[in-house]
């Protein structure tokens, strides 16, 4: 009879870089996020990097997800709690809106096949907008579900506060909402420039 030799767990960071625990996933979500529109902003003619970015953030946001239910289950059961998923899903259902729409495009720009499982019928679209008034031409992506239509980023742009919020409430974070490292040193580079 052989011997079963469990193989030393290895670390997240060993395969993730930086990514460690949910809080860097937190912050890789955000990075995402604001890349998008800072290409949204910047790039108005290309459409490629603006497609890329959404689906980057919605990848990360799922991510995320599945980062923060390994975590919450690990507490659960270090506290000899039972985790119930169907409690996780519905706070996470509540708390983020966006999420399940993130979840489906995820699911479907990782696995090549179109899934609607928790974005209920919404759809994105790349479009380009003519000038108006109040913004300027470029590719924009919508999201549009039972009629009502609205630019993702603007979704995704609550999607770091939400998703605070949520972590919060599930005991993986605490205090307020931070800024990122990356965010503060973007933001004084815009404003020190001599």
């Amino acid at each position: 009879m052989s011997k079963r030799i469990d193989k030393p767990i290895k670390p997240p960071i060993v395969h993730t870089l930086i990514i460690e625990d949910v809080h860097t996933a937190w912050e890789k979500m955000y990075w995402d996020i604001d890349v998008f529109g800072d290409i949204q902003r910047s790039y108005p003619d290309e459409k490629q990097p603006l497609a890329y970015a959404a689906l980057n953030a919605c990848i990360s946001a799922s991510s995320l997800e599945n980062w923060s239910l390994a975590q919450w289950k690990k507490q659960c059961r270090m506290r000899n709690d039972k985790p119930e998923e169907r409690y996780f899903d519905n706070l996470l259902k509540t708390t983020i809106p966006s999420q399940g729409l993130c979840v489906d495009v995820a699911n479907t720009t990782k696995h090549g096949n179109h899934r609607d499982r928790r974005g209920g019928d919404a759809e994105l679209t790349l479009k380009f907008d003519e000038p108006s008034e109040h913004t300027p031409p470029g590719f924009v992506v919508r999201k549009s579900n039972n009629g009502e239509i609205s630019l993702l980023y603007n979704n995704l742009y609550h999607l770091p506060t939400h998703w605070w919020t949520f972590l919060q409430k599930v005991d993986l974070v605490s205090g307020e909402q931070p800024t990122p490292n990356w965010w503060a040193t973007k933001i004084s580079g815009l404003f020190d420039r001599t």
